[in-house]
């Protein structure tokens, strides 16, 4: 999973690949370090689907973090545009849906 460390890093990198996740969080917050777990070990069968895996710190999200409203958060893009966004954990199954 690659930081990101401002909005329009973020942004171009949305343009740039098919299928993205992203997962916003918080340094404070415990359920996104075990969310980052999960996801460390999806990485593989992510890679395999073509799905780039980003995150972004809250304190750097800017105006795409607006739509943030607990953490950690999952957003899926395809095609350069958001598609689903979900709160809280979520087993690797649930990721997968």
């Amino acid at each position: 999973m690659r930081e990101m460390t401002d909005p329009e890093m973020l942004t171009k990198e949305m343009k740039k690949h098919k299928l993205v996740l992203i997962k916003f969080y918080a340094t404070w917050c415990v359920h996104c370090t075990e969310q980052q777990e999960i996801l460390d070990q999806m990485a593989p069968e992510l890679l395999r689907y073509g799905i780039e895996t980003l995150s972004l710190e809250e304190k750097n999200a800017g105006k795409i973090g607006e739509q943030v409203s607990g953490y950690p958060t999952l957003m899926i893009v395809v095609d350069g545009k958001p598609r689903s966004m979900t709160v809280g954990m979520k087993s690797a199954a649930q990721i997968m849906k």
